[in-house]
């Protein structure tokens, strides 16, 4: 069987700790082991079938598993690979009728619904970028347990009978979590430092007020998607895109945002947007405004956040600082 070069071949790959499932068309699903060498066996197995080409793999998002994964397969001669959100996956499977979940069926499912759908390429992050992802992650992850530690502190201030090893213990935990993300966050901070492009991109967006330490390296971690996509591709990359429920004369539903998207990147958007609407001279006439046209606080701040994310891409796009004699252009 023979493809022209520039053909593209979808092979669609279900993951999981130790394992991977694999389905292309015109085979049986193979399963391999969620190693390098596994990986590399995978690609040999889809160049059997596929000569010619491009062979691009497609898995859900499965945090480190998957990223494992994609670092494994695309540095591969001829292949790509492409990491998309698991309930895109879930509702393809319910939309082709498919109730019965395997490794195998959800492997056919990914491949199917990438033949339809065609996602896009995903880049691997360039060192620096990892590095920088790793501390951020490791930072709000400690941030949430912290979190925990003083809401038990609190709950055992009103616990007559909370025995003193329990507090003294906890409250220990709390003091380390806290010297713990204080010595991340320096670790970040010379991790910029010591990259002249993350320090000039850094530097480039917190020129627009609003835009704080912790959102501004939130958009260094996504300067893939800030650079490639268009305004509108980017507002549902965040889930800021405003869902319309309207058919006929019947169906008229509030509009809302729906939870998708980049969870975390949203949550940071819209705190951001509270001090812009503030702090921002002309956000701050933006939001004023959308809130005399009778639009709840809540949809204003999601248009400020939206306002927010597009001026980080045309600083990032234009290599100068943001410009309030232009804000107006910014969609």
């Amino acid at each position: 069987m023979s493809f022209q070069q520039d053909a593209l071949h979808y092979v669609g790959v279900d993951i999981a700790k130790d394992s991977f499932a694999a389905a292309l068309r015109g085979s049986s699903p193979k399963s391999f082991a969620n190693t390098a060498d596994g990986a590399a066996e995978l690609v040999a197995w889809a160049r059997q079938h596929f000569p010619d080409g491009e062979c691009r793999f497609v898995c859900e998002s499965t945090g480190p598993f998957a990223r494992f994964f994609a670092h494994n397969v695309a540095p591969l001669t001829g292949v790509s690979c492409t990491i998309v959100p698991p309930q895109r996956v879930r509702y393809a499977a319910r939309a082709f009728g498919r109730h019965t979940k395997t490794d195998e069926i959800d492997a056919k499912t990914i491949l199917d619904f990438a033949e339809q759908t065609k996602p896009r390429c995903y880049v691997l992050p360039s060192i620096a970028l990892g590095n920088l992802r790793s501390l951020q992650d490791a930072i709000f992850d400690l941030k949430l347990i912290q979190g925990e530690l003083i809401n038990r502190l609190h709950a055992l201030s009103f616990t007559p009978d909370a025995h003193a090893a329990v507090v003294a213990a906890i409250t220990q935990l709390e003091a380390e979590c806290a010297q713990k993300i204080e010595q991340l966050v320096d670790e970040r901070e010379q991790l910029i430092k010591a990259n002249p492009q993350l320090m000039v991109q850094r530097n480039l967006v917190r020129t627009i007020p609003g835009i704080g330490t912790c959102i501004s390296v939130e958009l260094l971690l996504i300067s893939d998607p800030l650079m490639g996509r268009t305004p509108k591709q980017l507002a549902q990359y965040a889930g800021l895109a405003p869902a319309h429920k309207q058919s006929g004369r019947s169906v008229h539903g509030k509009s809302m945002t729906p939870h998708v998207g980049c969870r975390r990147l949203r949550r940071l958007l819209y705190m951001a947007a509270i001090s812009a609407s503030h702090h921002n001279p002309h956000l701050s006439v933006f939001y004023e405004r959308l809130l005399a046209a009778g639009k709840p606080k809540k949809v204003a701040l999601i248009a400020v956040a939206r306002k927010l994310l597009l001026l980080a891409q045309q600083v990032l796009l234009s290599g100068e600082p943001y410009d309030p004699k232009y804000m107006g252009e910014v969609a």
